[in-house]
């Protein structure tokens, strides 16, 4: 299997420099798409996305997250692989994430137990807050899509994110976002026939030319569609290059999952 850089968390160096089954907390950097910047997005304030957090690990951002409950957020699994809980924490209603916002600690977490650190097949994780948020206009939760809703090709989402600015960019302190189309798992398996998987539990998004989209530090943040969490940042190929889709975490697969997770971790 060629090496991957995971989604959304731009990549750091090319894909001989990555291999996806060495995944581990050294790995925080992601040479993978964990997509920690929005690449060829805009600036933007947590006004706009009051459902994105940041991911803390060792007083550094790592991954996004989405705010469903005031004291659920829902992440991908990738990004909690050899992590103390202790070690983490997570900010919510700040623009730049070292400054401002509310920070809470992580009471326990949950990841998919089927989760592939080879494949990033089940990369999705629930956290569990220690304190509850409280909503405002920069702490808002996102609504959960029903479950196998599917979202048409050609569909356009939305993703926001701290993550690297490009392969080689800059880690922004302040939130970015930008808009990608929904491809076809048809399509995006042709893209990756050779590289990874495209499975069931993943969708796929791109701008064709490329030059926008996830990077190292973007993994775990919302791809969103019609104010619904379609998918969540998992892999890719590289960040942002022409014809090579994006692959999320496909949440209308794993609502029922979440609904019966959440429920057990608030008991």
């Amino acid at each position: 299997m060629q090496q991957l850089l995971v989604l959304i968390v731009a990549l750091i160096g090319s894909v001989q420099s990555v291999n996806i089954t060495k995944l581990s907390a050294t790995s925080r950097k992601f040479n993978f798409h964990l997509r920690a910047r929005i690449v060829g997005g805009r600036q933007t304030t947590i006004e706009d996305f009051p459902y994105q957090v940041s991911i803390v690990h060792d007083r550094s951002h790592t991954c996004g997250g989405s705010i469903y409950k005031p004291d659920i957020i829902i992440t991908a699994a990738h990004c909690l692989v050899d992590i103390e809980m202790h070690d983490l924490a997570v900010v919510a209603g700040t623009t730049d994430w070292e400054g401002g916002g509310v920070e809470t600690s992580i009471r326990k977490f949950v990841m998919h137990p089927k989760f592939d650190p080879k494949t990033f097949d089940y990369d999705i994780a629930i956290l569990k807050l220690t304190d509850k948020l409280q909503y405002g206009p920069r702490i808002q939760p996102i609504t959960l899509p029903v479950y196998r809703q599917e979202f048409k090709p050609g569909s356009v989402g939305v993703v926001s994110g701290w993550g690297a600015l490009g392969e080689d960019g800059d880690d922004p302190d302040e939130l970015h976002f930008t808009s990608l189309k929904i491809v076809s798992n048809n399509e995006c398996y042709k893209a990756y026939r050779d590289i990874n998987p495209v499975t069931k539990n993943m969708m796929c998004a791109w701008i064709r030319k490329g030059g926008h989209g996830t990077c190292q530090g973007d993994s775990g943040s919302a791809l969103v569609v019609g104010n619904v969490l379609a998918g969540i940042v998992s892999w890719g190929l590289g960040c942002a290059r022409p014809n090579v889709p994006e692959v999320y975490t496909k949440v209308s697969t794993f609502r029922r999952w979440l609904d019966l997770n959440i429920k057990s971790l608030n008991n």
